[in-house]
């Protein structure tokens, strides 16, 4: 089985920031594959908040560390805390196990210590907080795609005076979850960025 190692004294981590990339870690350990790492973290994203609502993978409040309801309307899971021991029991189906012992470091940065979860052999650089919210926003899409019954590589094309999917999925996002301020322009990109990637397509 595939090992995924985390602090020793780890008791939650984070969901948007920590899972895909520690489950990228573990399938590609070495440090000459951190494009294949990226590609796979970007990739799990909306598997991870499929999981999510399915219940397979319980997430929690990041201040009262109370489980959330993941299918209330008005719950954004992204920035929210998985205890270690759920985390523990989703990856084992997926062929994981969970390692509690790397030793945590004097005098790190917040940013180095989501970073340092990772083993000292497996830790890839730390990513820009950029990169991090692209891959959170695109795996966001996806699954709010999903929730709306569509198929992201099967979308229907727009019909006059009717909602399209797009307008839908804006509509769930943006002002409500966090990574999509009302004001920014941070959904547009997103979605630009999937249609030039293929990962979403319309028909007819």
């Amino acid at each position: 089985m595939k090992t995924i190692r985390l602090l020793a004294n780890s008791e939650f981590i984070r969901f948007d920031k920590d899972i895909g990339r520690l489950l990228a870690i573990a399938e590609y350990p070495d440090e000459s594959m951190l494009d294949e790492r990226m590609k796979h973290d970007l990739r799990i994203g909306a598997s991870l908040l499929d999981a999510v609502r399915q219940g397979r993978l319980r997430v929690r409040d990041c201040q009262t560390r109370f489980p959330l309801n993941p299918d209330a309307p008005s719950v954004d899971v992204l920035p929210s805390l998985v205890s270690v021991n759920d985390f523990r029991e989703f990856v084992a189906e997926l062929g994981y196990v969970v390692h509690l012992g790397v030793q945590p470091e004097d005098n790190r940065t917040d940013q180095d210590e989501s970073a340092h979860n990772a083993s000292p052999e497996s830790m890839p650089p730390v990513p820009t907080k950029r990169v991090l919210a692209s891959q959170v926003q695109d795996a966001a899409i996806l699954a709010a795609i999903r929730t709306t019954g569509n198929d992201p590589m099967a979308l229907p094309r727009w019909e006059y005076n009717a909602p399209g999917v797009k307008a839908k999925v804006r509509e769930m996002l943006v002002g409500k979850d966090r990574n999509f301020p009302r004001k920014g322009t941070q959904f547009k990109h997103a979605w630009d960025r999937l249609r030039m990637r293929v990962e979403i397509a319309y028909v007819g």
